[in-house]
């Protein structure tokens, strides 16, 4: 059997025959992470000025309301999903854990999920702070771990807050 050359290789056929589970992603997920992808990289690109960091994240956000080109309302959805997933009986879900925040990010974090901490741009920030977690855990690899799973809502939810603060933050 003749090898394919390169310009000949079909990513998401090659993704089906050789990754374990990403055969049985459907449609929907599966463009929900393409759209992650392209969404984050803008994201990052522009409105972090391609520096993601939690830091990063804070001082845009907390400028964004300074400025009053963010309100928190557009966001508020997302963050009851976050807070479900994340904090549930008084304290925070093995989801939680995995999506591996940094031992410098977590007490503000926690605030936030506990509802410990109600100001609006932290609130922000921290949905911001878990969306960044999703895209280091993508594209360092830790999702595959589980074959991409159960990822369609904080997916689809990244993906609504991206495009929101985007237009916010660089007031579009």
């Amino acid at each position: 059997m003749a090898q394919k050359t390169i310009m000949e290789i079909n990513p998401i056929q090659w993704l089906e025959e050789k990754i374990p589970g990403f055969r049985q992603l459907n449609e929907e997920e599966r463009l929900a992470i393409q759209h992650f992808a392209l969404l984050w990289s803008l994201f990052e690109g522009k409105a972090l000025g391609a520096q993601a960091s939690a830091p990063k994240i804070l001082s845009v956000v907390h400028n964004g309301f300074a400025r009053h080109v963010m309100e928190l309302t557009p966001y508020q959805k997302c963050f009851d999903y976050f807070r479900a997933r994340y904090f549930s009986n008084g304290t925070l879900t093995h989801q939680f854990d995995q999506l591996r925040v940094s031992s410098a990010d977590r007490p503000l974090v926690e605030q936030v999920l506990r509802e410990e901490n109600n100001n609006p741009a932290d609130i922000v920030a921290v949905i911001l702070i878990v969306i960044y977690r999703f895209r280091n855990n993508l594209f360092h690899g830790v999702k595959w771990e589980y074959e991409l799973r159960d990822q369609l809502d904080n997916f689809n939810h990244a993906n609504q807050v991206l495009m929101v603060a985007y237009d916010q933050l660089l007031n579009r």
